[in-house]
């Protein structure tokens, strides 16, 4: 049996080398010298987009030429988007399918750690037991592996193309909320981790955060960029998990190859998870400021989805 497990794992690492080489190649025609950023912070003017995913291209050949022994896997499926638009909710319910391997935490390793060696990537999707919910070794070929990343939505398109290189047949499921009641939710649960109330934060701080997320619901602009790379792409709606979520996670699981028609058994399948600590009504003040921040995806929402918006611009 282990020569077996050996072999197929060994012919896995094969596949995934040669999507490497061919990555490679195809980015080393797109190099240029324009000073390009993944996010605030995390590939400064000293690393060119391009050039440092070429530098993880290496890192990875070289890894999975030290470690032939390994499982070397890239994802089936991720989840990606966006904050408070119930992507918890969605991985607890998709891992509870015997089924699915769901990475324990978000690697993020091409947003928030692209400057990280890709060592750490590797190490944190190879299967085993620290890494993934219901994992069973002995399943390993049977189940689809995937990995919440709900910042990735907006991944400039350069970085969305190289994912798409490495992992061609990576499926997508988008989680859409409306970005009034998203952003009011995550100021609801961030300010409160801090040991501060909202109402009493001063008002231009709280102002200067929503600008500084206002990407994280581009909606308008970062769905034309995946949908153009990846054609299994799957888009989901907060209010359709509240309204049906029974149906919607069949739906999911049914779009990742893991098909589940049965979840009234689940114990998270009408459960809102990871809450805010602190319920706090939307001011008029707030609500008018969010409006005209995200006028932009309001005016683009009904062409987008093909659903009106819950809110409708003055």
């Amino acid at each position: 049996m282990g020569a077996v497990q050996y072999n197929k794992e060994s012919k896995r690492s094969k596949i995934i080398m040669h999507r490497i080489y061919k990555t490679e190649k195809i980015i080393k025609n797109r190099l240029d010298k324009t000073r390009l950023f993944v996010r605030d912070g995390v590939c400064n003017d000293k690393y060119g987009l391009i050039s440092r995913q070429l530098q993880v291209i290496q890192e990875l050949k070289q890894y999975i030429r030290d470690n032939r022994n390994k499982q070397f896997r890239f994802p089936d499926f991720m989840v990606i988007g966006t904050p408070r638009a119930a992507s918890t909710w969605t991985k607890k319910v998709l891992a509870e399918n015997e089924k699915v391997l769901f990475s324990v935490d978000e690697p993020r390793y091409f947003s928030k750690f692209f400057l990280s060696d890709a060592e750490c990537y590797l190490n944190r999707i190879e299967p085993h037991q620290n890494n993934f919910l219901n994992f069973n070794a002995r399943n390993l070929e049977d189940v689809v592996q995937g990995e919440k990343n709900p910042d990735y939505m907006c991944l400039p398109e350069k970085q969305v193309y190289f994912i798409k290189k490495l992992m061609p047949e990576l499926k997508i499921i988008l989680l859409v909320r409306d970005p009034i009641d998203a952003a009011w939710s995550n100021l609801q649960f961030e300010f409160p981790r801090k040991g501060l109330k909202l109402l009493a934060v001063e008002k231009e701080d709280v102002l200067k955060v929503c600008r500084k997320w206002k990407l994280l619901w581009s909606y308008h602009s970062a769905i034309p960029v995946w949908s153009k790379y990846f054609k299994d792409f799957l888009i989901i709606h907060y209010e359709d998990i509240s309204t049906n979520p029974i149906a919607t996670a069949v739906n999911m699981s049914n779009f990742i190859g893991a098909p589940k028609d049965d979840f009234q058994e689940s114990q998270f399948i009408k459960r809102k998870v990871n809450e805010a600590s602190q319920k706090v009504e939307i001011t008029p003040f707030y609500f008018d400021y969010l409006m005209e921040l995200f006028r932009d995806e309001y005016e683009n929402w009904e062409s987008l989805f093909g659903r009106v918006p819950k809110y409708q611009p003055k």
